[in-house]
C-alpha cells in the first residue's frame, strides 16, 4: 500500500504540474496578443501624426500663399493711388513714396536676414511635397538658384542673392534722397 500512496501523490503532484502549464500557454498568449495589439495601436498613431502633421504644414503653407496673394494687392493698390495722383509728381509726394519705399525695403531686409539666421543662406525646395513651392516660377525667382541647370533640378532658394540685390534697390532709393533738396533748374 506505501507504494500505492507514493505512487498517487506523484501522480497528484505531476497532473497539477501539468495543470499549472496549461494555465500558463493562454496567459502567454494573452500577453502576446496585448503586446501586438499595443504595437498596432502605436503604429497607427505615428501613422496619424504623420498625417495631421502634413495637414498642418499644408495649412501654413496655404496660409502663407494668401498672406502673398494680399501683399501683393496692397502693394498694387498702393501703387496705383499713388502714380494716379497729382501729388506723385510734386516734391512731396515724390519725397512720401520714397521714403515708404525705404520703409519697405527695410522690412523685407529684416525678413531676409531673420530668414537666413534661422534657416541659412541657401534653402532646398521640393518642388513636388510643397503645394508653396508649385505656385512659384523659380526660373523668374531673383531668389532662385538650381545645383544644376538642368529642367528638373531642385530650386534652392538663395536668401544671400536675394539680400545682396534689397540692398541695392536701397542704395538705389538713398540715391533718390538728394534729389528733394536739389534747387529747381533755372
Amino acid at each position: 500500500e506505501f507504494s500505492l500512496g507514493v505512487t498517487q501523490l506523484l501522480d497528484d503532484l505531476l497532473g497539477k504540474e501539468a495543470r499549472e502549464g496549461e494555465d500558463a500557454s493562454p496567459k502567454r498568449e494573452t500577453e502576446e496578443a496585448m503586446r501586438r495589439s499595443f504595437q498596432k495601436a502605436q503604429e497607427f498613431c505615428e501613422e496619424a501624426q504623420k498625417y495631421m502633421d502634413l495637414v498642418a504644414q499644408e495649412e501654413a503653407e496655404a496660409r502663407r500663399e494668401t498672406d502673398l496673394k494680399r501683399k501683393k494687392a496692397e502693394r498694387r493698390w498702393e501703387m496705383s493711388e499713388t502714380a494716379d495722383s497729382q501729388m506723385f509728381f510734386s516734391c512731396d509726394g515724390f519725397e512720401a513714396m520714397r521714403v515708404e519705399n525705404e520703409a519697405r525695403l527695410q522690412q523685407v531686409h529684416q525678413g531676409i536676414v531673420d530668414v537666413m539666421q534661422s534657416h541659412g543662406k541657401q534653402v532646398p525646395v521640393d518642388q513636388a511635397a510643397s503645394p508653396f513651392a508649385q505656385t512659384i516660377d523659380f526660373k523668374s525667382s531673383l531668389g532662385c538658384t538650381f545645383i544644376d541647370q538642368e529642367d528638373d533640378a531642385s530650386p534652392i532658394l538663395d536668401f544671400e542673392r536675394l539680400l545682396e540685390r534689397c540692398e541695392k534697390m536701397q542704395a538705389e532709393l538713398e540715391r533718390w534722397g538728394d534729389v528733394h533738396g536739389t534747387p529747381r533748374g533755372v
